[in-house]
């Protein structure tokens, strides 16, 4: 579990972010941005570029020590993923998380791999590799810039194991 010091550090640091907003309710369910279909990769300076994982998109609440995880269409996820769970318990602080659960590197070969251990034909560890950090505590991180969001989610998950990866 993480400490009280370290979680109001990083409450700190999130509240002096540009576009940061305190006093936020409750982490709760956001729909995420979808990718979109385009032509060519937008140039320049204000686009970040990700790696695109093969698995399923979920966002993980959690809130006064209890997680739920939510698919990107709002379907509860939680009873499916304990392991993923108890990993976000033990970070000690309320959030919301964009990320996607994946098995083996998260490669379009490993989505079989995915579907196969979900349905119980096969057994593998799953990762839940985040990627976005919508809000911490009361702090509402969606109007911050992204590459800020992502810098404070690194240092959230910076020393935490498996199955959790930034």
């Amino acid at each position: 579990r993480r400490g009280r010091q370290t979680s109001v550090r990083l409450r700190h640091a999130a509240l002096t972010l540009a576009g940061a907003k305190a006093g936020a309710p409750a982490p709760r369910f956001q729909a995420p941005q979808l990718a979109r279909l385009v032509d060519a990769v937008p140039a320049g300076e204000r686009w970040l570029h990700e790696a695109k994982w093969d698995g399923y998109r979920l966002l993980a609440q959690c809130v006064a020590g209890k997680v739920r995880l939510w698919s990107r269409n709002a379907r509860e996820w939680t009873h499916k993923l304990p392991d993923i769970v108890t990993a976000l318990q033990a970070l000690g602080m309320d959030l919301l998380v964009d990320g996607e659960l994946v098995a083996g590197l998260g490669r379009q070969q490993d989505f079989g791999l995915l579907q196969a251990v979900l349905s119980g034909e096969r057994r593998a560890p799953l990762s839940y590799v985040a990627f976005d950090l919508l809000q911490l505590a009361d702090v509402d991180l969606r109007g911050c810039r992204q590459d800020a969001r992502k810098q404070l989610l690194q240092r959230l998950l910076a020393g935490v194991p498996t199955p959790l990866v930034y």
